[in-house]
């Protein structure tokens, strides 16, 4: 498997409006490659979305974690082409920031999934499990030769979830969106480096982070945590 971190960055996006910072990261857009799928997990960012899509060639299907429009906001992007299967829990779909799209999807075809029923698409299988947010949010588990587990927005995970990935999961791109000690509805870095130890991932990929949280610290936790983990820039690419 491929991926390719083309938004690594929180709602705000770096820089924030009226701030400056060193490097650009836009809203949770994120696309994959595994044998001939290729995919998104969120495409909050249209920008991010029309660059993964060139870089895939072809897109042929999107699963999105939740309603806040920092990760589905590069859908519209994908509503004048071919049909295009976009996968999420029902309350995605139901939620009022999401009726732009529910009420004129186009070309996309909206299709629900529940929490821990896995499916099969494109020779991809795909578990989806709850997330702690503000509002109802889906991580995906996701095989296709390796494993690979996505919890954007979450505080840590509920205790089913956390079952589901311990022992299971090879990487996690987790929310670390918050500085150590900091309260809040997303995970600090240290939080989300204690849950990717907790689950036994063997590369923790921290993302989401605030400008506030300086990449330099969250390396030193995890070394600290013997955890391995990697801060990717917007436009990384890994082999999983």
């Amino acid at each position: 498997m491929r991926a390719h971190f083309l938004g690594t960055g929180p709602a705000s996006g770096w820089p924030a409006y009226g701030k400056e910072t060193e490097k650009r990261r836009r809203p949770s857009t994120y696309a994959f490659e595994c044998g001939e799928a290729k995919f998104f997990i969120d495409v909050g960012s249209w920008e991010a979305a029309l660059e993964g899509a060139k870089r895939l060639g072809n897109v042929d299907f999107i699963l999105i974690s939740h309603a806040h429009v920092d990760h589905w906001g590069g859908l519209n992007f994908f509503r004048w082409g071919p049909e295009m299967p976009t996968f999420s829990i029902k309350e995605t779909f139901e939620h009022p920031y999401f009726r732009e799209i529910k009420d004129a999807p186009f070309s996309l075809k909206l299709l629900e999934v529940r929490p821990f029923e896995t499916f099969e698409i494109k020779g991809v299988k795909i578990t989806p499990f709850p997330l702690n947010h503000s509002i109802p949010a889906s991580g995906f588990l996701v095989e296709c030769g390796s494993k690979l587990a996505y919890a954007l927005d979450t505080k840590w995970l509920p205790q089913e979830s956390l079952e589901l990935l311990k022992g299971s999961v090879d990487y996690l791109i987790v929310d670390a969106a918050l500085p150590k000690g900091e309260e809040g509805a997303h995970n600090t870095y240290e939080e989300a480096l204690r849950l990717g130890k907790e689950i036994g991932a063997k590369v923790v990929f921290a993302v989401h982070l605030l400008p506030s949280v300086r990449e330099a610290e969250v390396l030193a936790e995890g070394e600290a945590l013997g955890v391995k983990v990697e801060v990717p820039d917007d436009g990384d690419s890994f082999e999983l």
